[in-house]
Parts: structure tokens; C-alpha cells; sequence
């Protein structure tokens, strides 16, 4: 009985974290629309080129990986960002690709021979 007890209480303090860290991320995924709202744990420059323009408004091209919450589990995915790609933080726009690592985002992509390429980034940083 009391390794049950222990069992009941384990879960629940599993359920209370995962819960906790939803709620502290707001993470979710979509993958039917192609959109993953997370938090970017890492990013990688591959090319940067000259100053942000309209023909290039986030300066860099790399790739972001993003941390979310799905079926029970912290999940990740990395989406290729274009230098074509403006990116968003905090309602301003263009901010470059190395400022995201620890914001949440909104990343609208689509998938195209198994890799996925971004054509939205909207970031917020965490309160």
C-alpha cells in the first residue's frame, strides 16, 4: 500500500511539473498548420550578409532549434531560417537570428524533403 501511495504521489508531482513548465513556456505544437510555439534553446549561423535589408531583413541564415511540450514530453525541432525571413522580438522587426536563444516563439514553416523552413518567426521574451 505505501509503495502505491508513492507511485500516486510521484505521478502527481510529475503531472505538476510538466504542467508547470507548459504554462512557464506556453509551448504547444501544431504540425497540421505547420507552426511550433516554444522556446528557442539554440541557434546556429551558417551566413550573415552585409546589414539587414528588405531583400534581406534577418541579416543571417542558420537554424533555430525550439523546444516545446507535446504528449506528455519535452520535444525539440530544428527549422532552417532564411536570411529572407524577417524575424520579430517583442514587436520589433528586423532583429537578427542570435538574439532569439531563450525567448518563446511562434514559427510558422513548411516541410520540404523532410527538413522544415521557417516562413514566419514571431519571439517574445519570458517575463
Amino acid at each position: 500500500m505505501k509503495k502505491v501511495i508513492i507511485a500516486l504521489v510521484s505521478l502527481c508531482a510529475l503531472a505538476a511539473l510538466n504542467a508547470a513548465y507548459d504554462y512557464e513556456f506556453n509551448m504547444e505544437e501544431n504540425d497540421a498548420a505547420g507552426t511550433v510555439t516554444g522556446k528557442v534553446v539554440d541557434v546556429v549561423i551558417h551566413s550573415c550578409h552585409g546589414t539587414p535589408s528588405a531583400e534581406k531583413p534577418g541579416y543571417c541564415n542558420g537554424t533555430m532549434r525550439v523546444e516545446y511540450f507535446a504528449s506528455a514530453a519535452t520535444k525539440r525541432k530544428d527549422i532552417i531560417v532564411s536570411a529572407r525571413i524577417a524575424l520579430e522580438l517583442d514587436g520589433k522587426s528586423p532583429v537578427t537570428l542570435d538574439t532569439l536563444p531563450g525567448k518563446r516563439v511562434v514559427v510558422k514553416y513548411e516541410e520540404r524533403d523532410g527538413l522544415r523552413y521557417a516562413t514566419s518567426v514571431v519571439a517574445t521574451t519570458p517575463k
